[in-house]
């Protein structure tokens, strides 16, 4: 039986070409890219001072602008007139700052104008650095906020915020070193560290010498027990030794 010849390879039928082309990225591509995609700013004025920021960043952040914003183009401008430029600045370069972005070089009365703004514009996260950077504050420098500003944060903020624990907290510290007339005012924040010296013992709270002591009375008994207690043990193992 004959076996058909093969045909020779330059007569089989050749594949379809193949017209589509592999496109290699470019950096002048991927500086196009970059350029298409733009962010939306906002105008914010505070004062006489314009700021522009981006819009998805603050209405995610603050829902004082997602209401503001809310149904507005984003070219519309908002003016915010409950603070000053310098503490909406600060709260920019906060927006534009890192999760451990911290906040440095303000005093107390400027934390307590930022801790306000962060009520204002119920920015939770902004709210809280501010809380920490003030017990931070006080915690490394020994330093607390005079009697006028612990008294505004407590009487402007709301009566579940943290604030007003701290603020007491802050003044329970203090109480022995000041005088008692700083405390004749019939306020809440007066009213509120009044009871909370006058209020049962709980946890670590304890009486010396027939009255409640500030926490650092009792880190310092405490360590004097201790020391002691040390020094008596020693003394007891050197009497065994003998």
């Amino acid at each position: 039986m004959a076996v058909p010849s093969k045909r020779p390879v330059s007569e089989m039928e050749s594949p379809e070409p193949n017209t589509e082309t592999k496109k290699t990225k470019t950096a002048t591509d991927s500086n196009e890219t970059q350029d298409d995609v733009e962010t939306e700013k906002v105008t914010v004025i505070v004062g006489d001072q314009n700021f522009h920021v981006d819009k998805e960043v603050l209405t995610e952040r603050s829902k004082y602008f997602q209401d503001m914003f809310e149904g507005t183009n984003s070219d519309e401008i908002i003016k915010l007139s409950d603070t000053e430029s310098k503490y909406f600045a600060v709260y920019t370069e906060y927006l534009n700052m890192s999760q451990n972005g911290k906040i440095m070089g303000q005093t107390w009365d400027d934390l307590a104008a930022l801790f306000s703004l962060g009520e204002l514009l119920s920015d939770i996260k902004f709210h809280n650095k501010i809380v920490h950077t003030m017990v931070t504050t006080s915690e490394k420098d020994s330093i607390r906020p005079h009697d006028h500003v612990m008294r505004s944060l407590y009487n402007k903020s709301a009566p579940t915020s943290p604030i007003r624990r701290l603020m007491v907290k802050m003044t329970m510290k203090r109480y022995y070193d000041l005088e008692g007339s700083d405390y004749q005012y019939e306020d809440e924040y007066s009213v509120a560290v009044m009871k909370k010296l006058t209020a049962p013992q709980k946890e670590r709270d304890e009486m010396y010498d027939g009255v409640i002591r500030p926490a650092k009375y009792y880190d310092t008994e405490k360590k004097r027990a201790r020391r002691v207690a040390k020094e008596t043990k020693a003394s007891r193992g050197r009497s065994r030794k003998a």
